[in-house]
């Protein structure tokens, strides 16, 4: 069984001076812990489907090239480390002569908040100068620059990058505020000497678990629902 509290928050302010005595305001209320089924919680898992690419390209919609694509448990073919022992496959992704693409709309969002962006690269064959490699990322149409985690040096989007992460995965993410509507996520890239291993994509609630100290009308806390101004205490 599970057991829910419903908190709220209180914010103390002076009255005018008529007023007899200072008066607290409920600015906004949270079920806690964060981490529940209810609905209005539901953003605390990953809103992306096959992020991992465990069933193939399944949930992406495909575009452009798809010559030299790749899914399925191929560490051991290509001699590298899962980033977290929970991921059991990748996509191995080098197109040769033009991008390729691969498109996911992510629904269930709620406009305003902002969402945690994730996911793991490694480009462990390079980029050659004579037949330059690319890999971009883009949210509602917009390409977004995202450095690597623990290595400032290597940020998307990547032109002709240097090999990068041996056998390892290079973490990125960044933190984007979801619009009305279905959001949109896409990747481009293209690598001609190799391939761009990508894996562990997801998209979360950026601030779900924190603390209800923290404001919800800074709207980036998922659970966090503002209260009617007819519930304020008096």
């Amino acid at each position: 069984m599970k057991f829910f509290i419903e908190v709220y928050i209180f914010v103390r302010y002076d009255e005018p001076r008529h007023s007899a005595a200072p008066r607290s305001r409920v600015l906004c209320r949270q079920w806690w812990p964060p981490f529940s089924t209810h609905s209005h919680l539901s953003q605390a898992q990953n809103l992306i489907t096959n992020g991992n690419f465990q069933n193939g390209f399944a949930g992406w919609a495909r575009s452009g090239a798809q010559d030299f694509q790749d899914t399925g448990d191929l560490f051991s073919a290509y001699g590298l480390t899962p980033p977290d022992p929970s991921v059991t496959a990748l996509a191995a992704l080098g197109p040769q002569l033009s991008d390729g693409f691969l498109t996911q709309t992510i629904n269930g969002t709620q406009p305003g908040t902002g969402y945690r962006l994730t996911f793991f690269l490694n480009n462990k064959f390079g980029g050659s100068p004579a037949s330059p490699g690319d890999f971009t990322v883009s949210y509602n149409g917009v390409s977004l620059g995202i450095t690597a985690s623990g290595d400032p040096t290597i940020s998307v989007p990547l032109l002709n990058a240097a090999a990068f992460g041996g056998t390892s995965f290079l973490e990125f993410t960044t933190v984007v505020s979801s619009t009305s509507g279905p959001q949109t996520l896409e990747f481009s890239f293209r690598n001609p000497p190799g391939y761009w291993f990508l894996t562990g994509v997801s998209y979360t609630c950026a601030l779900c678990g924190a603390s209800p100290n923290v404001l919800c009308d800074q709207k980036l806390i998922m659970g966090c629902s503002p209260i009617d101004p007819a519930e304020y205490s008096r």
